[in-house]
């Protein structure tokens, strides 16, 4: 399942993102959805399906790596456009989630279907408010650090040069 984001009334992010170097930039924003999507991940994971082996529910991630699926979808616009995935990287994790219908051998033999069980998109309703909340927060403190780290620089740079001169 994908879910695109659009936080309206961003532009005062994006312009103080702006300010950072790239790597410093890409790395908040990445910590910043990382962390404010870990409730849903927790979510996914109490919400799956546990088999014999528990591997779909083991292989619940967020990852900001793109599968090949993701990649054919991805914007090729240029824009510097971060993206967060949560989701299973088990291959039968879409069956579980969505069902199956009848399904029959080449032979014509009759081997059953699969009932939907959604585990992700529960996981994702009840968390889609609290993950905007907190991104929105964790960008602006993370950006809050970065002025003030600035800033401080900046004074230090001002003293030693007051200093060198007198």
């Amino acid at each position: 399942m994908k879910m695109d984001i659009d936080l309206k009334g961003a532009r005062e992010i994006d312009a103080a993102l702006k300010e950072m170097a790239k790597s410093t930039a890409v790395r908040t924003a990445r910590q910043a959805m990382r962390n404010s999507l870990s409730p849903v991940e927790a979510a996914a994971k109490a919400l799956a399906p546990v088999g014999p082996t528990g591997n779909l529910r083991d292989s619940v991630t967020i990852s900001h790596k793109l599968t090949p699926s993701q990649a054919a979808g991805a914007p090729r616009d240029g824009k510097d456009v971060q993206h967060m995935y949560v989701g299973a990287s088990a291959p039968h994790a879409h069956l579980v989630e969505f069902g199956t219908g009848p399904r029959f051998h080449k032979s014509g033999k009759y081997v059953g279907e699969m009932p939907p069980n959604p585990w992700m998109r529960p996981a994702w309703d009840d968390n889609r408010d609290a993950v905007l909340k907190r991104l929105r927060a964790d960008l602006w403190a993370a950006i809050q650090g970065f002025l003030d780290r600035k800033a401080r620089r900046e004074a230090n740079a001002a003293r030693r040069a007051a200093k060198a001169k007198g």
